[in-house]
């Protein structure tokens, strides 16, 4: 057995995994959100989108958006008021972009750290969650919502041990899953993660390490 892959392992976005290759002009808004973040540089797309859209090729009912503060401002200063000046600013930056590219912003919702938007593109409504701040110690709760796309690439969000970009895809493919965190297998109290195990297994996922109680 080889040793455990602990990296992000960068894949370009067509190479041909067995007989499905990537395909990204599947709609006009998946184009537009992939162009429109090649204009924040440290930015990406994680989560579902990756997960339905790019690796299963159906259709996604919303997007991750992460972008780094870097992508403004200059300096390490992070107290409060910086912060928020920083954030203040990208997230203008980026509601114009939306803008610039047709999408009407019906509704947003701020939160501490995020922003939630319903946007409108063409008759279609989507919700699209951004974070502004670093996401790096948070976790996903499975495999396949561990992958992220930026500049080209699909790789690792957070590195995990036994864990590859080639074997989540052919996870995704399978749609089968695993819990990453091992201790909440059996873990009848945590209610959030057995509301996300339920939902998976209603859209038709396997859970390996759980019993599907369908």
């Amino acid at each position: 057995m080889s040793e455990l892959d602990t990296e992000p392992v960068m894949m370009p976005l067509l190479t041909p995994i067995g007989e499905c290759d990537f395909v990204i002009e599947k709609s006009k808004l998946g184009m537009k959100i992939i162009n429109l973040l090649a204009d924040f540089s440290e930015s990406f797309v994680y989560g579902g989108f990756v997960r339905d859209f790019l690796v299963r090729r159906e259709k996604f009912n919303d997007l991750d958006l992460f972008i780094k503060n870097s992508n403004i401002g200059d300096g390490d200063d992070m107290e409060n008021n910086h912060r928020d000046s920083k954030i203040l600013k990208i997230r203008n930056e980026f509601e114009n972009r939306l803008r610039d590219c047709e999408m009407e912003i019906v509704s947003m919702k701020n939160n501490r750290e995020t922003v939630d938007y319903l946007i409108k593109f063409e008759g279609d409504l989507l919700e699209l969650n951004v974070i502004y701040e670093d996401i790096e110690n948070d976790v996903p709760d499975f495999d396949v919502n561990n992958l992220k796309f930026q500049n080209g690439n699909i790789s690792q969000r957070i590195p995990m041990e036994n864990c590859t970009v080639n074997g989540i895809v052919e996870n995704i493919m399978k749609k089968q899953c695993i819990l990453l965190d091992e201790t909440l297998v059996k873990d009848e109290t945590n209610y959030y993660i057995r509301r996300r195990i339920k939902k998976m297994q209603k859209k038709g996922w396997l859970v390996m390490n759980i019993p599907n109680t369908n």
